[in-house]
């Protein structure tokens, strides 16, 4: 009857496991774990049939094996590299599984590995084997983290200069990748590119000198780094994201400040200009390259003579896209002494950032008296 008692409880044990691992969620299928197949008779092992261990950690698991008579001696059938018996205490398995070991190398999905051991019990009295009995690892996958590096936290870029950053991916998971990378808020016109190393990209931005727009609502003042000036900057900030094969997910922020930088003012005159004495008329534009503000014409001198100028009246040919000013200058008061090439200097400036004239220039306009 005892003995019969016996296997029943053996057999209830049994039916309490089962493996929660169907193959699915990322979970690598395998049959379950079949039971003690040794002779009754007092040959037991006193082990769960299956065991849960993460990477990177390590445990020791006491089989409380036993035998009618004798020594009770443990021998092992498959077992993996990272258990191995503890010489000093027999019938002791050392479980270490290290990073990797919860993986499967073709399904980055998974994340949960089984490792099937056979535990083998005979005596010391015989070494005919009385017990055999599973036991089912299931490693479980610690996920590594993706780190980011070459990202400014806060870079100084120029309109007209080129940024570059070169980023850096690594992950203990996927050493070669492949990663994703991607922009969240990054301004019009950056780029992220992939090279022939699977762990480098460059993030390149090369802003116009048309982003960073005088009066706009996105547009702050700014302390100039190489010269301490104020100026219009547009601050941005935005994240990027990286992600593995699996999902896992690194993110790393960043403000970008974006200068300002004023171009001179541009004076558009006719590639020649020729006039009777004593006078000349024509028109002069003045345009702002940076296309957000109308420039100004703070003075005009002439060799000799006198200068009228006014504003262009519905005569002036078409102006450019750009902002500009469009003046009349009617030049007079020249003698025969000025026969010949006469220079007109034309100062013109552009509005600053803190509204006072910046960028001044002077351009010279000649003009050919007969």
């Amino acid at each position: 009857m005892k003995k019969i008692i016996v296997t029943v409880a053996f057999l209830a044990l049994a039916a309490c496991h089962s493996s929660p691992y169907d193959g699915v969620n990322g979970k690598l299928e395998t049959k379950p774990p079949s039971q003690n197949s040794g002779k009754p008779g007092g040959f037991t092992c006193n082990m769960p049939p299956a065991l849960d261990v993460a990477e990177g950690t390590s445990q020791s698991l006491g089989l409380g094996c036993q035998v009618p008579s004798g020594t009770p001696v443990v021998t092992y059938q498959n077992l993996p590299s990272f258990v191995t018996p503890d010489a000093s205490k027999p019938g002791t398995l050392n479980i270490a599984p290290q990073v990797g070991d919860g993986e499967d190398p073709s399904n980055p999905t998974v994340t949960v590995k089984r490792y099937d051991i056979t535990v083998v019990l005979t005596s010391s009295d015989s070494s005919v084997a009385e017990s055999t009995q599973d036991l089912a690892i299931y490693v479980h996958h610690q996920d590594g983290s993706v780190t980011v590096t070459g990202l400014d936290s806060q870079p100084d870029i120029y309109e007209g200069q080129t940024y570059t950053a070169n980023i850096t991916v690594s992950s203990p998971d996927f050493p070669q990748g492949p990663f994703y990378l991607s922009g969240v808020n990054m301004p019009a016109g950056a780029t992220i590119s992939s090279t022939s190393n699977p762990n480098q990209f460059t993030i390149t931005y090369a802003p116009s000198f048309t982003t960073v727009r005088l009066g706009n609502s996105s547009t702050s003042s700014c302390s100039d780094p190489t010269n301490d000036n104020n100026v219009a900057c547009i601050i941005t900030n935005w994240t990027l994201n990286v992600t593995d094969p699996r999902g896992g997910l690194a993110t790393t922020s960043t403000n970008w400040y974006v200068y300002d930088v004023r171009q001179n003012p541009i004076v558009v005159s006719p590639d020649s200009v020729s006039a009777t004495l004593p006078e000349a008329q024509f028109y002069v534009e003045v345009e702002d390259p940076n296309g957000e503000v109308t420039p100004q014409v703070t003075a005009v001198t002439p060799d000799a003579g006198t200068v009228n100028v006014t504003a262009a009246d519905k005569n002036a040919p078409a102006p450019s896209q750009l902002p500009y000013t469009m003046m009349y200058i009617d030049w007079s008061g020249l003698n025969k002494s000025s026969s010949g090439q006469q220079t007109l200097s034309i100062q013109s400036c552009v509005n600053g950032s803190d509204g006072t004239m910046s960028q001044c220039v002077t351009t010279p306009v000649n003009v050919t008296f007969k």
